[in-house]
């Protein structure tokens, strides 16, 4: 017994420190270190370099778990299921269910101390906060972070197939057994079973097997005995025609290695998507997606080459139709944007509608006084008044479905609904074309003239001081307001070449297309000779406003103003306002500018064709269903393996004493016939239908992305067509709004009494809603076009993001024609290609390839320019 304790023990001790195995924390850093290793090779181009790339979600973020990921706390369950888990069908249940503590909040308690807030508690969402908050809290980003680290574990997988798998077992057993059973003495005995080993497959389709088996027996019953004995046992399998050759043997791990390289091009491309569609709000595409994993199986278990077992449509070949740009509506505007160029659209048009409801309130309080006057019937009151009630219930629409629009979008950013954001962004502040502060010096001055013609104010007394201060504040309001305009002009002065360019290259295409369109609205002589007539009438205003100033002032020194003086400076000021506001209008509507797109379809195909990482996928994914002909053709060959087989024992009871006269070899081959190969068959001509549907996807896809690339460059051909045409309709507008506005407001002259006109408020309810259609159609004119572009260069492939995730603006698409570096290689480099292919000596390959690669360039060098 003393010869037998210490390797009793030491098979106890080994037991015990090799039973539990390593840590989950071990297993899971392993995985993290092998998967990230892959995915960061996978980034070898800069074209797919993916933007800080990291599984763990971001501590700042709402789905972050500050807990360990290998043991974490049980979430919070309902109650009447949670019973099920400690009693079910009367049994008891796992008793430490809880032993990890209970966690009450799913979301991280801490997300919200990271949020950008202002003053007031509310999220400050300009353009780079939202694509940072979507960075930190989407969701279908994390998901998409996951699927491309899921990939990785597939080639983890899939590469450790090939791997020298070592293993170990050991069984150890104590029989006992009486003296009727094993006479004379019975049997007591100790047996302990060491299997130690590995195994491996070949890149040919060979699998070896070699395992040491050593085996101890103790007899305690009776004289105390022992027996060792060991073996050396080895197997080798060499298939020579079914289950044989690279082209089976290592298609799971192409397949999987492949997919990680399109996983990573299609995480670069979705980040790229992902700002695409916080921006317009177009879907970011259908990102990366993991192909192993499937019926509960490691790696590519369960791949068939064929149908399902095939795992889809590999490397993006997709049979979806056309996808792309937003299209445009049938009226004079352009469609509505969504994302957050939707939402400033949005505020912008509620703007808007707030200007035309003061407008009609104000038109509404002139028209009651002229009905007061004796001036105008009962009826245009009414119809102005019906104006405003539908306008303010326009506004009151609009409102509620900005409300739901942006909880739409805190959605999508992965933010709770509830969150309270206030969206800040200068993008659009340019179309203010009638400017605020201005609208309110033009309100002082209405209801100060108001004050001013009360029938208290008799003509016999003096002004009220307090209306003569309110005179001199409101000069000195408009006073600031011409620094504005000053700085309006400047700006129209630094965009002046860009617009008589603009206007130069549309005038030509119309003449090119024979479209019938006004003299002047493509005219740069127009344009110019509008800018001067708008300098001109500044320099007027300006030198009627010192004039108006000096009466003013004057007026406010007077110790007894009097009401008429008062009267005529209030209304020459409200008429110089009225111009300067029409003025300012025009100073802006005419700097407003977009950036020239001049590409043509052929060309951005060919564009196209180098650089979206989708098409190179897709090109990939072709030769990955043509692969699987040739995976599926060696099920249809005849079984001819050759077999191995081998086993050396020691002699005596020496452990280490392996001797021949103790050991066997047998050598074989094994045949089996292609008779019975129906389902084979049907495999096989499966495979090559699918093939052939691959083709046709293919073609469908690449026609998708003309389809797209033309509709983006078509929709922004209109876009600056429709632009111009809408810029002149707000002129027209505009002057509508000051001819009708001009004629209720002039009061009649001193002893006469006018009547207006029986259309005045129709008139005048006509103009202001015009205005505010055009002003929405321009809007969304210039909102299109931008969304267009943003479109033109995501369809093109040649999108870039900087390390923010913002979107580089690339000006002119023409530099990426004859950039070099980007032309797809179709010769492969001749250290891969298969040295049959190339002739002794050098690397040059064989006349039959050169001629195929040359016909490939060739056609698809033909597709792309149409």
């Amino acid at each position: 017994m003393r010869r037998i304790a210490p390797q009793l023990v030491l098979i106890c001790l080994l037991s015990l420190l090799a039973g539990p195995g390593c840590t989950r924390m071990f297993w899971r850093k392993q995985a993290d270190c092998e998967s990230l290793t892959l995915i960061d090779k996978g980034q070898f181009d800069p074209r797919w370099q993916v933007l800080d790339y990291r599984v763990y979600p971001d501590r700042r973020s709402r789905f972050y778990d500050p807990f360990s990921p290998d043991y974490p706390p049980l979430p919070f369950d309902d109650p009447a299921a949670h019973r099920l888990m400690h009693c079910v069908d009367c049994k008891q249940g796992f008793p430490c269910w809880h032993r990890n503590g209970d966690n009450p909040n799913v979301e991280n308690p801490d997300w919200q101390n990271y949020l950008p807030l202002n003053e007031n508690g509310q999220v400050i969402l300009d353009l780079q906060n939202s694509v940072e908050l979507a960075y930190i809290h989407s969701r279908d980003y994390q998901n998409q972070l996951e699927d491309v680290y899921l990939s990785a574990l597939d080639v983890t997988f899939e590469r450790f197939r090939f791997d020298v798998q070592f293993f170990t077992t050991n069984n150890t057993n104590f029989f006992v057994a009486g003296p009727l059973r094993s006479p004379p003495n019975g049997s007591s005995q100790l047996t302990t079973s060491t299997n130690p080993g590995f195994r491996r497959m070949f890149a040919s389709g060979g699998q070896l097997a070699v395992d040491f088996a050593n085996s101890v027996v103790w007899q305690f019953a009776g004289p105390n005995t022992n027996v060792n004995t060991t073996f050396l046992n080895l197997g080798f399998v060499q298939p020579f025609l079914r289950g044989a050759g690279r082209a089976r043997v290592l298609e799971r791990l192409t397949f999987a290695e492949r997919t990680l390289l399109y996983n990573v091009r299609e995480m670069a491309r979705y980040q790229q998507g992902m700002y695409v569609q916080l921006y317009t709000g177009r879907s970011p595409g259908q990102g990366p997606q993991r192909r192993g994993g499937t019926f509960g199986g490691a790696g590519l278990q369960g791949f068939s080459g064929v149908g399902a077992g095939g795992f889809g449509r590999v490397g993006g070949v997709g049979t979806s139709g056309p996808t792309g740009g937003v299209g445009v509506t049938g009226g004079a505007g352009a469609a509505q944007a969504n994302g957050y160029l939707g939402l400033l659209q949005d505020a912008m048009q509620i703007q808007n509608l707030e200007a035309n409801v003061n407008g009609l309130r104000d038109s509404l309080a002139q028209l009651e006084a002229a009905y007061d006057a004796g001036r105008i019937d009962r009826f245009q009151v009414d119809l102005a008044r019906q104006a405003l009630f539908n306008a303010q219930s326009r506004l009151l629409t609009a409102r509620a479905a900005y409300q739901t629009s942006l909880d739409s979008y805190k959605f999508t950013l992965g933010l709770p609904p509830h969150t309270e954001v206030v969206v800040e962004d200068p993008l659009l502040e340019e179309f203010e074309i009638l400017q605020p502060e201005l609208l309110e010096v033009q309100q002082d001055i209405g209801k100060l003239l108001d004050g001013l013609r009360s029938p208290a104010n008799e003509d016999d007394e003096p002004v009220d001081p307090a209306l003569v201060e309110q005179l001199i504040d409101v000069r000195r309001a408009a006073a600031a307001r011409f620094g504005v305009i000053e700085d309006d002009f400047k700006r129209l002065d630094d965009r002046r070449q860009t617009r008589i360019d603009s206007l130069g290259r549309l005038r030509e295409q119309i003449a090119e297309e024979n479209v019938e369109v006004g003299d002047t609205t493509f005219s740069p002589e127009a344009f110019e000779k509008r800018r001067a007539d708008m300098r001109r009438d500044y320099r007027e205003l300006l030198g009627e406003f010192e004039k108006l100033s000096q009466g003013v002032l004057a007026l406010g020194d007077q110790a007894n103003a009097g009401r008429e003086q008062a009267i005529g400076l209030g209304t020459d000021l409200s008429s110089v306002m009225e111009r300067l506001l029409l003025l300012q209008a025009r100073v802006r509507l005419d700097a407003i500018t977009l950036q020239p797109i001049d590409l043509d379809p052929r060309d951005a195909l060919r564009i196209a064709s180098r650089h979206r990482l989708d098409w190179m996928n897709s090109r990939a994914g072709l030769v990955d269903q043509w692969r699987l002909i040739e995976f599926n053709a060696n099920d249809l060959r005849s079984r001819l393996d050759l077999v191995v087989d081998g086993d050396l024992g020691t002699v005596g009871d020496n452990p280490a004493k392996f001797r021949g006269t103790n050991g066997s070899l047998r050598v074989g081959l094994q045949f089996d016939a292609p008779f019975a190969m129906i389902a084979e068959r049907n495999i096989y001509r499966q495979s090559v239908i699918e093939f052939l549907q691959a083709r046709r996807a293919y073609m469908a896809f690449v026609d998708s992305i003309d389809f797209s690339v033309r509709s983006d460059l078509r929709t922004i051909e209109l876009n600056l067509l429709n632009f111009e045409l809408r810029r002149a309709a707000v002129f027209i507008a505009i002057d509508q709004v000051d001819i009708t506005s001009l004629r209720l407001r002039q009061p009649p002259r001193p002893g006469e009494q006018s009547v207006l006109g029986v259309t005045a408020a129709r008139d005048l309810v006509d103009s202001l809603g015009n205005l505010l259609d055009v002003q929405n159609d321009f809007l969304s004119v210039w909102v299109n076009y931008e969304l267009q572009r943003v479109n033109l260069d995501f369809d093109l492939g040649t999108m870039m993001i900087d390390d923010r995730g913002m979107w580089i603006d690339p000006g002119s698409f023409d530099k990426h024609l004859d950039s070099p570096g980007d032309e797809v290689p179709h010769a492969l480099p001749s250290e891969i290609m298969d040295p049959r292919l190339l002739p002794a000596g050098d690397g040059a390959m064989d006349q039959e390839t050169a001629a195929y690669l040359e016909a490939v360039e060739t056609a698809e060098s033909t597709a792309a320019r149409g």
